[in-house]
């Protein structure tokens, strides 16, 4: 949500060059944001202490020890 403000407060500035435009910009990339993380969560429920958790990868992973 911070980024889709952020992103929406830059191009506000770039396309209005003034605050006011800054100002819409941030809340329509805010809402934006919101609206996205919202429509792709994909939430489940809670996981108990002690259960088990799968993670499938996609790519590989580097792990350092």
């Amino acid at each position: 949500m911070i980024g889709g403000a952020a992103i929406g407060a830059i191009a506000g500035q770039i396309l209005g060059k003034n605050t006011k435009s800054t100002v819409i910009g941030a809340a329509a990339g805010a809402a934006a944001g919101a609206g996205a993380a919202a429509a792709t969560a994909n939430y489940e429920g809670c996981v108990r202490a002690g259960a088990n958790i799968v993670v499938t990868l996609t790519s590989s992973v580097s792990v350092t020890a």
